[in-house]
């Protein structure tokens, strides 16, 4: 039953949530995902269409002592197929780049990996440019996704709190 409930919460921001938030913070929202023996928060950004999130999920396991955290872009409609690497480009109010993600499913993107935190946690907003490619042929081009980071500091702790990442 423990697997069961840990693979739930590492697919619950995969789906729409059935849940009331735990609050609303500007454009972004927490969830409580707690489950029994698990502390698991969610907080979901959407960009300005609301069209496509920013997500950040942590879950804490009693049981085993083990944190996890993720954070990616996810999408309403899935990728073309082959899809294997996405260029992503960002602008901020202090920086700009160029990184490559081939961590990639059906909707999301992966960019827990990328280094973003200093980028996302400092930014009032942020421009992503996302082109994703099978192989060397582009596949897909998103427009341009704006995201207002206002409250993404304060939104993040409240889940860091739900999930016990600042306790001792």
């Amino acid at each position: 039953m423990k697997l069961i409930q840990i693979f739930l919460i590492s697919l619950l921001s995969n789906y729409s949530y059935s849940a009331y938030p735990s609050e609303w913070l500007d454009n972004w929202v927490i969830y409580d995902i707690t489950l029994d023996g698990y502390f698991g928060g969610s907080v979901i950004g959407f960009d300005d269409g609301r069209e496509v999130k920013l997500v950040y999920d942590c879950t804490n396991i009693l049981s085993t002592k083990v944190k996890k955290s993720n954070l990616y872009i996810q999408f309403q409609d899935e990728f073309p197929e082959n899809v294997n690497s996405a260029w992503i480009t960002y602008k901020s109010d202090f920086d700009s780049a160029v990184l490559v993600s081939t961590s990639i499913t059906d909707k999301q993107i992966n960019l827990k990996d990328l280094y973003l935190w200093s980028v996302l946690r400092n930014s009032n907003k942020i421009t992503i440019g996302i082109e994703l490619y099978a192989n060397t042929t582009l596949a897909f081009k998103q427009k341009s996704i704006n995201f207002d980071m206002g409250k993404f500091v304060e939104a993040v702790n409240k889940a860091n709190d739900i999930c016990r990442f600042n306790k001792a």
